[in-house]
């Protein structure tokens, strides 16, 4: 530890130490089920159940287009998988931001 980290924890107080803790070495999995703490933890599985949920959907229509026969049906079940695989995309970013938002608002003010 140098000379500026020493002087970083002197500035500290109890708070400030105690939540730059839990947010300092974390593992991945720590930091990907940390979404589901706090406020905004029943929006989080919502959006992870919603994102599971299209993808199996894009999964299913896209089964059935390669298992089409007439070319009609492998356009309607193509373009299904297609729409379902486009809000699974949209989806995804969502949970990120909202794992951001829920590691921002768990930050004292001063830190955010």
């Amino acid at each position: 530890m140098d000379d500026l980290d020493r002087k970083i924890e002197e500035a500290l107080n109890e708070d400030d130490r105690a939540v730059l803790a839990k947010f300092g070495e974390q593992s991945v999995f720590g930091q990907w089920f940390g979404v589901y703490d706090g406020a905004l933890r029943g929006l989080a599985i919502f959006a992870t159940i919603l994102t599971f949920a299209l993808f199996f959907a894009a999964v299913y229509c896209g089964w059935k287009f390669l298992g089409a026969v007439e070319a009609i049906d492998a356009a309607r079940w193509g373009a299904w998988c297609a729409a379902m695989l486009e809000r699974v995309e949209v989806a995804m970013p969502d949970e990120l931001s909202l794992w951001l938002e829920v590691m921002l608002s768990e930050l004292p003010p001063r830190f955010a």
